[in-house]
C-alpha cells in the first residue's frame, strides 16, 4: 500500500512519519542521490509492504509530472488487464481522470448492456454458411479489437480458457459460434446458472463426450465431462478454505475435494442429452433430453443424496448439491482463477498483498 505525504523540511517528514533515526538517515541519503537540497519542499512516498519497507523522494515542482505519469500508466495497466489495450482517446481520458476516472470506467463496463456498441454490430463481418469456421473467428477477433464492452469481451475469452472447446472435435460452426455467445452472455453472471447451461451446450456435449452418454447401457457412462466439471470446472482437486489455503488432514496433508466414486456419481446423474439430428440440422434448437438413456436412479454425490425420478432436472440438482457441498472451495478455486487473469498473474496466496482479494473471493461466494 502507497501514501504520499507532503512535507516542509526532512524534520518535518521525520515527525509525521515517525521515524527511527535510522529512516531519517535513510531519507537524508535518498535526497543527496537525487540532487534535492536540505529544507527543499518535496513528497515522500512510503511502501509499507512487507515486501518493499523503502521510501522515494521528489521535489514537490516535479510530483504533478510524476502524478500524471503514473496516471497515465495505471489507466493503461486497466485497459490492458480488464480488456484489449487502450485507444489513444481512452488512455488520455482515463488518465486526465485520474483514480476517479478509472473507477468510473470499471462501473461502466461491469454493466455492459448499458453500454451502446451499436458501432461493432456495423463492422461485424458476415457469416458464410458454406465458410461459417473463419467468419465466427473473425467476428471474435472484430469484437475483442472494438467492441465498447471491454471487460465483457475479456471476461468471454477468460471463460473460453475455463470452458474450452476446440472445432476440430466439435466440427459445427454454429455450435462454436453458440458457445462463444453462451459465455459471453454469462461473461458477468450468476455462476450457477452458467453451469447448468454450459453442461448441456451443444458444443460441450460434443467436446466431452457427454452426446447421448448413455446411462442405463451395459457399461458405465463415459466420465469425461463429469471429470472436468469437478477438475477443472468448478472445485478444483484439493478442498480450500475461503482464503484460498487448502484444508489439510491429520497428517497435514491437503484433502481432496472430490473421489473417484463423487466422478462416477456425477456421471451418472449427467446422462440423458443429447444434440438433435432434424431436417434443418445444425439448425435444430438447444440440446433434447431422452429419459430412456438417463439412470434415474438415486445417486450418493458429496455426501449427499441425489434422490430418484429427477430426469431432466437433475443436472440443475446436481450442481446445486456440489455448490452447496462445495462452497468455499469453489468460490476460491474461480475467485483464484479470475483474480490471476485480471490483476496478478501467478502471485501466490502467501504473498503479502494477496489479502487484499479476500472480499472478492467472500462475494463470489455469495453469488454463486
Amino acid at each position: 500500500m502507497r501514501r504520499t505525504l507532503l512535507l516542509m523540511s526532512t524534520l518535518a517528514l521525520c515527525a509525521m512519519c515517525s521515524l527511527a533515526a535510522g529512516e531519517e538517515s535513510r531519507v537524508r541519503e535518498m535526497m543527496r542521490k537525487n540532487n534535492v537540497r536540505p529544507g527543499t519542499p518535496v513528497a515522500v512516498e512510503f511502501d509499507s509492504s512487507p515486501l518493499m519497507q523503502q521510501f522515494s523522494v521528489i521535489p514537490l515542482k516535479q510530483l504533478s509530472v510524476a502524478r500524471s505519469e503514473m496516471d497515465r500508466i495505471l489507466a493503461g495497466h486497466l485497459l490492458r488487464r480488464a480488456g484489449f489495450g487502450p485507444t489513444k482517446k481512452e488512455l488520455k481520458k482515463l488518465s486526465k481522470g485520474g483514480g476517479n476516472a478509472r473507477l468510473r470506467w470499471i462501473e461502466q463496463q461491469l454493466n455492459p448492456d448499458a453500454i451502446d456498441d451499436s458501432e461493432l454490430e456495423r463492422i461485424l463481418p458476415p457469416i458464410d454458411p458454406l465458410n461459417g469456421d473463419y467468419d465466427y473467428i473473425r467476428r471474435w477477433y472484430v469484437r475483442m479489437a472494438f467492441s465498447k464492452r471491454q471487460l465483457q469481451e475479456k471476461m468471454t475469452l477468460i471463460w473460453h480458457e475455463h470452458f474450452s472447446v476446440s472445432d476440430e472435435k466439435v466440427g459445427t460452426p454454429e455450435y462454436m459460434g453458440e458457445h462463444e455467445d453462451l459465455l459471453r452472455s454469462y461473461s458477468l453472471e450468476n455462476f450457477r446458472d452458467f453451469l447448468v447451461d454450459m453442461t448441456v451446450n451443444r458444443a460441450m456435449l460434443y467436446w466431452l463426450d457427454n452426446h447421448y452418454n448413455n446411462g442405463n447401457a451395459e457399461t458405465p457412462p463415459n466420465e469425461n465431462y463429469a471429470r472436468e466439471f469437478l477438475q477443472l470446472y468448478s472445485t478444483g482437486t484439493t478442498l480450500l478454505n475461503l482464503d484460498g489455503t487448502p484444508v489439510l488432514d491429520e497428517s497435514g496433508n491437503p484433502v481432496p475435494a472430490y473421489t473417484e466414486t463423487d466422478v462416477r456419481e456425477l456421471s451418472r446423474s449427467m446422462t440423458g442429452w443429447y444434440v438433435n439430428y432434424c431436417p434443418q440440422y445444425p439448425d435444430c434448437g438447444p440440446a433434447l433430453f431422452e429419459p430412456a438413456i438417463h439412470d434415474d436412479r438415486a445417486k450418493f454425490l458429496l455426501d449427499a443424496e441425489v434422490p430418484a425420478g429427477l430426469y431432466a432436472e437433475e443436472v440443475g440438482f446436481a450442481i446445486d448439491l456440489v455448490l452447496a457441498q462445495r462452497t468455499d472451495t469453489v468460490a476460491a478455486f474461480i475467485s483464484k482463477e479470475l483474480i490471476q487473469k485480471l490483476a496478478v498473474d501467478n502471485q501466490p496466496y502467501e504473498s503479502p498483498d494477496f489479502f487484499l482479494v479476500d472480499q472478492q473471493r467472500i462475494h463470489f461466494k455469495t453469488l454463486a
